[in-house]
């Protein structure tokens, strides 16, 4: 048994793989020791590994490093890709694991990830296996909370549904401008990166992946767990 641990900005995910099976998954809004000790106890793992995108408190990790041998990811993790990036210490953890479990359910064929969460992330892996970066663009959160707080008097809405194009109210037109101009970045993006690299495929992950997956014409793979399977990959691969 395998325990990977994806730490997010807003939600931290538990997953619980066999070889590559995963047989559990626990989604949290904190680094929960109640959850950890629970998984631990109940599944055995013989190793684990995390990737976190904010610090790690000290007690949880060290009863977790206490309990299983333990792999924090980071550019100096062996493993399945070549970075080619100029600054790999900046480079956010989630961003490789997704790549690399990209790149095991397609390999040889370049990739487009797109990883729509807090931020949405664009990031390319070639066929050959090499990840050469991308892009970060904020989130549809982020979006919402800017409006409201670098102007005057735009609100901030909660009552969130896409709508035609033209709204027809200052909240129907944030939601027009959030949503729906979200789903067209997307799709121009994928549409770019398309014209610059041979036969890609695009594999959609996130939080905001089951509303963009709806709503894009491109032919894309859902995968909403794209980071937790390319964590336990990496796991594998270093075993």
């Amino acid at each position: 048994m395998q325990l990977c641990i994806d730490a997010g900005n807003t939600h931290i995910k538990y997953a619980i793989f066999k070889k590559r099976r995963m047989v559990h998954k626990t989604i949290s809004d904190t680094f929960d020791l109640t959850i950890l000790r629970g998984l631990l106890d109940t599944y055995l793992p013989k190793r684990a590994i995390i990737s976190s995108v904010r610090p790690l408190p000290k007690q949880w990790t060290k009863h977790l490093q206490k309990v299983v041998p333990t792999t924090i990811l980071s550019y100096k993790t062996p493993l399945l890709l070549k970075l080619d990036y100029k600054t790999p210490e900046t480079l956010g953890s989630d961003r490789i694991a997704a790549a690399v479990g990209a790149w095991h359910h397609f390999k040889s064929q370049n990739m487009l990830i797109v990883n729509a969460g807090t931020c949405v992330t664009f990031d390319i892996v070639t066929e050959k296996g090499v990840y050469k970066g991308g892009a970060i663009a904020p989130g549809i959160e982020i979006r919402y909370k800017a409006l409201h707080h670098f102007t005057a008097k735009l609100p901030f809405v909660t009552q969130r549904a896409p709508v035609r194009i033209t709204g027809k109210s200052t909240a129907e037109s944030i939601n027009a401008g959030v949503l729906n101009h979200l789903c067209f970045e997307v799709e121009g993006a994928i549409l770019f990166y398309a014209k610059h690299f041979k036969n890609l495929k695009v594999a959609l992950t996130g939080g905001s992946s089951s509303f963009l997956a709806k709503r894009l014409k491109s032919s894309i793979f859902a995968a909403p767990d794209l980071v937790l399977n390319g964590l336990n990959e990496i796991l594998l691969y270093n075993a």
